[in-house]
Parts: C-alpha cells; structure tokens; sequence
C-alpha cells in the first residue's frame, strides 16, 4: 500500500511518519506556541510551524480561512502546490482535502466558522462554499490587525475579531462578484447627466 511521509527537521536530524496515502481528518495539530480565541460563530488559531514539516493529505472538518503572517508556506489547491504569501487568503470547505509544507517557520491565522455561523452565513453569501486562493493587499491588513487582536486581548478583543471576520468576508464577495462580472468594474461608476 502507498504512503505519504511527513519530515521534521531538528538539529540537522530527520524524523520521517509515514501515514496512510488517503485523506484523513484530522484536527489542528497544536504546537506550544499556538493560540486560540472562540467567540460565539468562529475559532481563531495563530498556529506556529516549524521550518522542515511536511503534512500529508488531510481535511479538516469545518469552513476555514486562513492568512499566512510570517513565513511563507506550501499548500496543496486541488492537485497543485501553490506557495502562500502574507498577502494570501485560502477559503477551505470543510472536508476539502490539502497537503502541507513548510521550508520555512511559518505562522498561520485560520479562521474555522463554526456550523450555525456558516448556516446564518449562506442567506447572505456562498463565498465559503468553493475552495479558493486569493491575493490582496487588502488580506494582509486584515491578517495584521486579527492577528494583533488575538495577540493583545482586552474587554472588546473577541467582539474586534468577529467584526475584523465578517469585514473580510463581505470584501471576499464583493472582490467574486467583481471578477465574474460581464462589465468592467469601472462601468459601474459612471454616472449619466
């Protein structure tokens, strides 16, 4: 049978797992220096990777967002390596399979929606429902200041981070809907007098 293998780097010395090569859900793995904050729709995490780890195939299984803050890192996307930057943004459906590597320390902001959240959200918006990547500017403001809430929280933190959240995610379907769009964007500001 097939496996995978995972490889972590310490010293100079290399430690290999060897895993099963189908999909398995697994939870966050957690290093010592991983945080997590929940409020009432959403699970933050700022997780720490270290430079050398190699993470087989695997789902999770709920809605995820997540940033890259430092360090870039691999992730598969379909079939394809796709290196993510501090200005990415991955939307991960739950369940959707991914593969991991890590060349560098990286630390990473992902976002889980818990399930009542995602159902209040599919009235507004299905932008969660289809697995993407994308670049902005824009993705790595919003990462700077999720990622400074959850490291410095006080009384309003958790209510800065849900808000911080849902202004993403309004920006992630108005940027869809501009794309898909048959006008060019800028026939929407003319006006007639």
């Amino acid at each position: 049978s097939c496996t995978h293998h995972a490889s972590l780097y310490d010293s100079g010395v290399c430690i290999r797992f060897w895993f099963p090569m189908n999909t398995t859900s697994l939870p966050l793995t957690r290093f010592a220096p991983d945080r997590e904050v929940t409020h009432r729709a959403l699970r933050v995490t700022t997780t720490w990777r270290p430079a050398g780890l190699a993470v087989p195939r695997h789902t999770h299984d709920l809605t995820s967002l997540a940033f890259c803050v430092a360090g870039p890192f691999e992730e598969t996307f379909g079939t394809h390596w796709r290196r993510v930057s501090t200005r990415s943004l991955w939307v991960r459906p739950g369940g959707e399979p991914h593969a991991n590597r890590y060349p560098a320390a990286s630390r990473t902001l992902i976002i889980e929606l818990l399930p009542h959240a995602l159902d209040e959200l599919r009235h507004e918006t299905r932008v969660l429902d289809t697995p993407c990547h994308l670049e902005s500017p824009r993705f790595a403001v919003l990462a700077r200041r999720l990622d400074f809430e959850s490291r410095n929280p006080d009384t309003v933190s958790r209510l800065a981070i849900e808000a911080h959240v849902y202004e993403l995610i309004v920006s992630m379907t108005r940027l869809k809907s501009a794309r898909n769009s048959d006008k060019p964007r800028w026939l929407g500001r003319v006006q007639e007098y």
